[in-house]
């Protein structure tokens, strides 16, 4: 909960530059909206290994020019706060999320 509470104040850290904010376009791959789901590559926040021992959730809102220390740093601290928050996470959501417009859009600008 806490990731997704979090994901515009942190953003900055998962894309640090001007040119970061470029990767962020509709079916790109890239995500462009905050939701988590279950195998979905256009989710931001994305649950893999559902049904095995290798269950994790893959953060893909970070670009490579992303300080991994700093990125993970941010992550953790969301991820803590929503976990002393008791911050529950949105539902899952099923589908395109770039085709959801009822979800949030990452930030565009690194001014946001």
């Amino acid at each position: 909960g806490g990731w997704i509470e979090h994901c515009r104040e942190v953003f900055p850290f998962y894309a640090p530059t001007i040119n970061s904010y470029k990767r962020y376009v509709s079916a790109s791959w890239a995500p462009t909206r905050i939701a988590w789901s279950v195998d979905n590559r256009t989710a931001g926040f994305r649950v893999v290994g559902n049904g095995t021992k290798g269950l994790r959730i893959e953060c893909r809102l970070p670009g490579a020019d992303c300080n991994p220390y700093l990125g993970l740093a941010a992550a953790l601290a969301s991820g803590l706060d929503g976990i002393r928050q008791k911050i529950e996470p949105p539902p899952c959501f099923d589908g395109d999320v770039y085709a959801a417009q009822e979800l949030k859009i990452v930030p565009q600008t690194l001014g946001e």
